[in-house]
């Protein structure tokens, strides 16, 4: 096989600086744009972007010859130079980190609705509630930079009611 074909959709979420509602409606209406453009140049798309006024909420085709991390610093820090440019008395800053998830190619239609309905969602739950419930869906936990626990073993590495310590299920089950 000489080619190398891939297929990465990732969620990114992060904040305004101290989680400020600092995303007012002029800026909004113009952010999402200017971010397809700082990911088309990093061969990236951007599938869906939203949010309400103090997180901002991305679905990212993503090139996996660019680092996650780098993208999303080029982000923030061109975004925030254009904010600071175009509206200069407007305070503005995004929030230190981001929280980044994958997500599966038959789930992308429903992480669009997700975005799109982000404020209604919020009138029912906060940034970080969310941030939880993502975390938790994906296997993390509160400590950054952590990899995910594994499937078959809970974050202190036991393995679920049912299975052998390797993480198969146990044979007996089946004889009987």
């Amino acid at each position: 096989m000489g080619s190398t074909y891939h297929s990465v959709t990732l969620h990114a979420i992060f904040a305004c600086k101290d989680r400020r509602p600092l995303i007012v409606p002029e800026i909004a209406a113009r952010l999402y744009p200017y971010v397809g453009g700082i990911l088309r140049k990093r061969d990236c798309v951007l599938l869906e972007g939203g949010g309400v006024e103090d997180h901002t909420h991305l679905l990212i085709g993503f090139a996996p010859r660019h680092a996650v991390s780098d993208v999303l610093r080029d982000i923030k820090s061109n975004t925030s130079k254009w904010i600071h440019e175009t509206w200069p008395r407007h305070e503005f800053g995004w929030q230190e980190g981001y929280g980044v998830f994958s997500v599966s190619i038959s789930h992308i239609e429903k992480a669009k609705k997700y975005i799109q309905n982000q404020a209604e969602h919020h009138k029912k739950q906060t940034l970080a509630e969310e941030l939880n419930k993502f975390k938790e869906l994906h296997g993390l936990t509160d400590e950054p930079d952590a990899p995910p626990a594994s499937p078959e073993r809970d974050s202190e590495g036991v393995p679920p009611p049912g299975t052998t310590p390797s993480g198969g299920a146990h044979e007996a089950n089946d004889r009987e």
